[in-house]
């Protein structure tokens, strides 16, 4: 039942960084169920793809592949089907997250990404990220499960500087339900 949240700017890898986290317990052995508000499910199996290759993502979009390459992503393929218990799928709001860890039943869950996440009848950003961070924390602790959420930072247009917790944007009950 732990809530670990991960904060960063725009485009400075947080996505990176979950699926290689989510690919890491995948090979562990673990039932790893990753819900994306932001990418089409094709998208991140194709940046899971380019992770274990290893090859540019956009490379990989365009198509070009070497012999060996193509050799390689069908023993990789091959590989995540035997191996893996990674789920990946679109979300859209609480609701969609609670019926996918009925289905998968996983043992980790990431949540890409919180700021995107709909909440009906919430009249800000604020209430939204506020209810959803506190669904969030209520299904980790109730399914016993670790759960990996991904937040944007608000960026500080005043100076450049170290992001403190105070900057996960819309809401400061994420930083009072995370553990980490």
């Amino acid at each position: 039942g732990e809530l670990i949240t991960i904060g960063g700017y725009t485009s400075t890898g947080k996505t990176s960084l979950a699926l290689s986290l989510a690919i890491d317990f995948a090979e562990m052995g673990k039932r790893v169920l990753y819900l994306t508000s932001e990418m089409s499910v094709y998208e991140v199996a194709r940046r899971i793809l380019a992770n274990q290759l290893p090859k540019n993502v956009m490379t990989l979009r365009k198509g070009i592949f070497s012999p060996g390459e193509i050799k390689a992503l069908e023993d990789i393929a091959r590989n995540a089907s035997e191996k893996w218990q990674l789920y990946i799928k679109k979300v859209y709001d609480i609701e969609g997250i609670n019926t996918y860890i009925r289905k998968y039943t996983p043992e980790i869950v990431f949540v890409d990404y919180l700021q995107n996440l709909d909440r009906r009848g919430a009249r800000s950003d604020y209430e939204k990220v506020t209810g959803n961070i506190k669904d969030i924390q209520g299904i980790t602790l109730r399914n016993e499960i670790t759960s990996f959420v991904l937040s944007q930072l608000s960026r500080n247009k005043e100076q450049i500087r170290e992001p403190r917790l105070n900057d996960l944007r819309d809401s400061g009950r994420i930083e009072e339900v995370s553990n980490i």
